[in-house]
């Protein structure tokens, strides 16, 4: 099959790499409205005039969205009219109206036989599989607690690269719905649960000078079956750190998982010593797979861009649903939008969020007390 990629800014050219990586793919082409980005496409062949060359198509099967947030749900309507599979990335939307709009649209297009996913590569990782199979099981015994931590570093280069990052317009929030939308993802995929309400709320301490969303997340999710897991994450442009932190104690044991280059342990504890070496293993697994000749993708996520690409490319050949479908891709969004009104309304918020009020740059820094670094 062809396929066609739109947007070719930051993670454009990894969608294409992945696709060309596949031997299923015919051929990759591009289009991006801007001129100075199409022109780094090498093949003059791939570079595509405008996006009706996309929609006119029919031997183009699978376009993947990789264009500003705020674009997504009009791209998949065109997709789905067009009778295109579709690989959307993260946020699938920035309101609630959008991404409810958009699993519509993705309940259409199943019936109509094409396959939409969403980009949450990090699912990928054999280990986080493993341990998403044992929380699932009750190998950790009943929670007793979760988090999810998050850090990174994004300054005044990073957003200045692209006009429409650090806006509520044009990326409709920063670093929970953008950066951070991963680890949450990837935290709610593992522990299989219902997110029923979020309380807390989103700050910017330290970036208010070229960023007008936030740079601090705080609260806490609580699932329908009660549990309460807490949710910290921070964009500190002055250090230098990048960690993606998923944590589990159970009455059997402790699991602490980082998604960084394909996923690792930092922390397992077990009352039964079979399950630590198996997890063991399965990492050991994972950091041979690092030795093999690199499939595309960024550094900080190894080849499960790749790999997810492909799980995408095998569910249209099987005619099958992909592993991340839309409405399981829509939950991490639902919860950060939640968090932004839970931060408006000063109360928790419900997943999903009616009646959304989307938080502004004065709301953000108007009730904090000090600056300092928490």
């Amino acid at each position: 099959m062809r396929a066609a990629v739109i947007g070719y800014g930051s993670i454009g050219p990894t969608h294409r790499a992945a696709l060309a990586a596949d031997d299923r793919i015919e051929q990759v082409v591009v289009w991006d409205h801007q001129p100075r980005r199409l022109a780094r496409v090498e093949d003059p062949a791939a570079r595509l005039p405008d996006a009706e060359a996309i929609w006119n198509d029919p031997d183009i099967a699978l376009v993947t969205l990789a264009t500003p947030h705020p674009g997504h749900a009009d791209l998949c309507r065109r997709a789905l009219a067009a009778g295109k599979h579709v690989w959307c990335e993260k946020p699938l939307g920035v309101l609630p109206d959008q991404v409810a709009g958009m699993q519509a649209d993705a309940r259409l297009a199943a019936d109509q036989g094409l396959v939409w996913s969403g980009v949450f590569q990090h699912r990928f990782s054999p280990l986080a599989g493993a341990v998403r199979e044992l929380l699932g099981a009750g190998t950790f015994g009943p929670l007793r607690e979760t988090s999810m931590e998050f850090a990174c570093q994004r300054n005044a280069a990073y957003f200045a690269r692209d006009p429409w990052r650090g806006s509520w317009e044009g990326e409709g929030g920063s670093l929970l719905i953008n950066q951070a939308i991963h680890t949450l993802d990837l935290w709610l995929w593992m522990l299989d649960r219902v997110p029923e309400s979020v309380s807390g709320r989103v700050e910017n301490r330290w970036t208010a000078a070229f960023n007008h969303c936030e740079d601090l997340v705080e609260g806490s999710v609580l699932f329908a079956d009660g549990l309460r897991g807490r949710l910290h994450a921070v964009n500190e442009p002055d250090r230098d750190r990048w960690h993606s932190r998923c944590r589990f104690v159970g009455e059997r044991g402790t699991v602490v998982y980082d998604s960084n280059h394909g996923g690792r342990l930092v922390e397992i504890d077990h009352d039964d010593p079979g399950v630590i070496a198996s997890l063991r293993h399965c990492q050991e697994e994972v950091e041979a797979l690092r030795a093999r000749p690199a499939l595309p993708g960024k550094a900080c996520y190894g080849d499960l861009h790749a790999v997810q690409c492909a799980d995408v490319i095998s569910a249209i050949i099987d005619r099958r649903p992909p592993r991340v479908d839309f409405a399981s891709a829509a939950v991490a969004n639902q919860v950060a939008l939640a968090f932004y009104h839970a931060t408006m309304s000063e109360a928790p918020a419900p997943v999903p969020v009616s009646g959304y009020r989307q938080p502004t740059l004065s709301h953000l820094i108007s009730t904090i007390p000090d600056k300092e670094t928490a």
